[in-house]
């Protein structure tokens, strides 16, 4: 009788525990149905129960012409457009999102046009299945003629404005003189040589210069022309100078002389100063005038003046005035 009681326990207690474990794993299939069902919880689905889309905006992605490149050349056109792609395929989206890896290309066929300019539709090839694409723009203009080829003259051309105040242009020298130019006959019959100058991002010259620049095709007023320049790039040597001017420094004196004193006299610690400035502006100055205030002056006093003008800047910026008095 005792075995059977205590068989009995134990066939309760191996149900308590089946009992439990039966109980833990509907738990645990309840939780997984909620989690896989919950709103924005699982990222392969959207609320609805539909799959989800994925976009990405690429900038500047290139254009491919598609055009004989022997018989034309071709300007005026955008060289990039904005591409926005969609896809419910991240691994598909990452791909194409890449320069590196992606297979699709904006094209734009200008195979049928004639020569002039004229707005193209552009196109999205090779898109992966699934994809789609929006451009904006959506269409481009170019302008289509004859190709042809020249050589020009390569000219160093800086400007006043990047001189910094003051400076001037001492001389500018190029490493090549002659390049190969390459455009539609309209805009060759307007080039008048290929101009190298300072980035525009350079500031104002106050030093000598030397570096690798852009080369431009320009017209005979300096507007830039559409053109394929061979080199691209030229190295410019550019040397500047201070454009400066010695004039003497008069004293007048001010105030009072004092009534024991029949004169006074001075003398400069230096007689002429250097001033710096725009052509224009040294043009008007011939001397450099202080003023010394004499009141209460009563014996030999030597004083320290500063030196300026309007529109230049004076080296020394200060002398001294050395006053010699004489008694009556």
């Amino acid at each position: 009788m005792k075995n059977k009681k205590i068989r009995w326990s134990q066939k309760r207690r191996i149900l308590r525990q089946l009992g439990t474990g039966i109980f833990s794993l509907l738990i645990a299939i309840l939780i997984f149905m909620t989690v896989i069902s919950g709103d924005g919880t699982n990222k392969g689905m959207a609320s609805n129960g539909s799959s989800s889309t994925f976009s990405n905006t690429l900038k500047n992605v290139p254009i491919d012409f598609k055009y004989d490149s022997d018989e034309y050349y071709i300007s005026g056109y955008a060289y990039g457009v904005d591409v926005t792609l969609t896809s419910s395929n991240r691994v598909n989206l990452a791909t194409e999102t890449d320069a590196s890896t992606r297979n699709f290309k904006v094209t734009a066929d200008l195979t049928n046009l004639r020569e002039g300019t004229s707005k193209v539709q552009l196109e999205v090839d090779d898109l992966p299945s699934g994809m789609t694409a929006k451009i904006s723009p959506k269409t481009v203009t170019v302008t289509i003629g004859k190709k042809t080829s020249k050589s020009f003259d390569v000219k160093a051309d800086i400007s006043d404005d990047q001189l910094a105040k003051g400076y001037k242009l001492k001389g500018a020298d190029i490493d090549v003189d002659k390049v190969k130019v390459t455009s539609n006959e309209t805009t060759i019959s307007q080039i008048d040589h290929i101009r190298a100058t300072l980035p525009d991002n350079e500031p104002a010259l106050t030093d000598d210069y030397e570096g690798k620049v852009n080369l431009q095709a320009v017209d005979s007023n300096g507007n830039v022309l559409a053109a394929t320049i061979e080199p691209e790039q030229a190295n410019l040597s550019v040397d500047v100078s201070p454009i400066i001017k010695k004039v003497p420094v008069k004293v007048n004196f001010t105030g009072t002389m004092d009534s024991s004193l029949s004169s006074i006299d001075y003398t400069l610690d230096t007689s002429t100063v250097t001033i710096q400035g725009d052509q224009e502006t040294l043009n008007n100055i011939d001397e450099l005038a202080v003023s010394v205030d004499i009141s209460n002056i009563t014996k030999n006093t030597t004083k320290t003046v500063k030196l300026s003008a309007e529109g230049v800047t004076v080296n020394p910026e200060e002398i001294e005035v050395k006053l010699t008095t004489k008694k009556k």
